[in-house]
């Protein structure tokens, strides 16, 4: 898994893209998380190009037509476009290489799909990426590491990683569910994860569930209430790094995230102050890309009670290696023993989730 050896360009370099600015192809989902990293990584976004919803601002940018030129969106001919879209061919719609041919037709010099992107940045960030591989506590995470980095740079089935049904439970994993969990849940969604405990026999001492979309809360809080006897909260939040009111995509499903141009706010708060005596044994978040900002909010929760963790890390680029570097350095400076494992629970390397067990 050494990407060193794989042909980039330097105008995909990091240093590059931040003297020229990029330019983003989608303004959907794809579009916002580049705009997140190179908001955060200190890449100008000139502007988004889009087929489908021009003539409009998306997180302060102009959204132009997908075969404007250069001199249409007024940024020189050499500034690089990337593709945000992965591969919709399969839906009928563009795929990565005809958006590709559309730009190269509307004048744009330099133009990068997705992978090719990512190639780039798990290029420039190898050394993190093997001081990740080195920290996993078994060979299965190690393989399914490797397999999910080269199936986002290549897209070539054959090195999709393998499967496994329900996920925060996996059987492979020493894990904890035999015992009673106190368990604290980020981004529940509609509880759906409930009926799988019950299922695998798992029992819930106490549970409070975190889930800020209005819809998914509704159904949240009535499955929690047709189970009866549980002993649990439900807070209409999202957990975060501090507590303060957030901009937030709402009725999107599984994909409601934080978002600047969102269209409600919600209120955003940290565990460690929202519930600083609940001494949980299990933390699960999945948060559609906030997972480093909710563990900051939780940092002394976690050096407190040691729960183990079962953490997405697949909806930032970065993530990869920052949320499995976070817990590492945690373990450095509070004497913690996490040991950690990888399983992928969904298709396209998504729902790839760290398990970060306690092994005192």
């Amino acid at each position: 898994m050494d990407f060193r050896g794989m042909s980039s360009p330097d105008w995909l370099k990091k240093k590059a893209l931040a003297e020229t600015g990029v330019v983003i192809f989608g303004a959907g989902a794809g579009g916002h998380m580049l705009h997140e990293f190179f908001s955060r990584t200190a890449v100008p976004v000139k502007a988004f190009l889009d087929n489908y919803s021009s003539g409009r601002v998306c997180l302060g940018q102009s959204v132009f037509p997908g075969n404007a030129s250069p001199t249409k969106v007024g940024v020189s001919l050499e500034t690089p476009v990337i593709i945000s879209v992965v591969n919709f061919f399969a839906h009928g719609r563009d795929d990565a290489e005809a958006c590709r041919e559309q730009l190269k037709t509307a004048g744009w010099h330099k133009v990068a799909t997705r992978p090719e992107w990512l190639t780039a940045l798990f290029c420039e960030h190898q050394g993190q990426i093997d001081t990740v591989n080195r920290l996993w506590a078994d060979e299965k995470s190690r393989a399914l590491y490797g397999q999910a980095l080269r199936f986002l740079t290549s897209r070539v089935q054959e090195h999709e990683p393998s499967v496994q049904p329900i996920p925060y439970f996996p059987s492979d994993v020493p894990t904890f569910s035999a015992q009673a969990l106190r368990w604290v849940q980020g981004g529940a969604y509609t509880g759906d994860t409930l009926n799988e405990c019950f299922s695998l026999g798992v029992k819930i001492e106490e549970a409070a569930f975190f889930e800020p979309d209005q819809v998914n809360y509704s159904q949240l809080a009535a499955n929690v209430q047709a189970c009866g006897g549980l002993k649990a909260t439900c807070w209409p939040c999202g957990l975060w790094e501090k507590t303060e009111a957030l901009r937030f995509n709402s009725g999107r499903g599984t994909d409601s995230a934080v978002d600047p141009d969102g269209d409600v706010l919600i209120q955003g708060v940290d565990l460690d102050s929202a519930l600083p005596t609940f001494k949980p044994n299990l933390i699960t978040l999945d948060v559609e890309g906030a997972e480093l900002k909710a563990l900051e909010g939780m940092r002394r929760t976690i050096t407190k009670y040691r729960p183990n963790l079962a953490i997405s890390i697949y909806h930032c680029p970065d993530d990869w290696w920052r949320i499995p570097l976070w817990i590492y350095a945690l373990n450095q400076h509070h004497n913690l023993t996490y040991e950690l494992n990888l399983r992928v629970h969904a298709s396209l390397a998504t729902d790839a989730i760290l398990y970060a067990v306690d092994s005192r």
